[in-house]
């Protein structure tokens, strides 16, 4: 288990690396997200990938597993409209296939159909079954 302290850490580390980077998560990011691969990362996307199988990689520690895209749920935000906020909200739930235990972390997602991507995961349930992504894409 990670600690919060180290886990904002790595965070804010991995963020300034992947800005700075060169590649499709570094330099290119807003390219890559704005611009040929959005539609992927898109709720659309995620929801043509139910049923895929992913390779998961945590960028630090190297741990890996195989998960399964089951679920993409969109996620209501009541007070966005009083506020001025205009986002398309969704989440992504992944059940783990090899049943090994996938913390909390920064996990390159792999699949073919897909590329990959560096994101932010975490489990939903007491053992190794469900992790899940938030996304938050502001509207423009």
């Amino acid at each position: 288990m990670v600690s919060r302290r180290r886990f904002v850490k790595m965070g804010g580390t991995m963020a300034a690396a992947g800005l700075m980077a060169a590649g499709p998560l570094g330099g290119n990011f807003l390219k890559v997200i704005a611009g040929e691969r959005a539609s992927a990362f898109s709720k659309d996307g995620f929801k043509s990938l139910i049923g895929k199988q992913f390779n998961v990689h945590d960028v630090v520690t190297g741990e890996k597993g195989r998960l399964k895209l089951v679920e993409v749920k969109e996620i209501a935000n009541p007070l966005d409209k009083n506020m001025g906020i205009d986002r398309d909200s969704y989440s992504v739930l992944f059940e783990n296939v090899r049943g090994n235990e996938l913390g909390q972390s920064n996990y390159r997602f792999d699949n073919d159909e897909f590329g990959d991507i560096d994101l932010l995961m975490v489990p939903v349930t007491k053992d190794a079954g469900y992790h899940e992504i938030l996304f938050n894409n502001f509207v423009t």
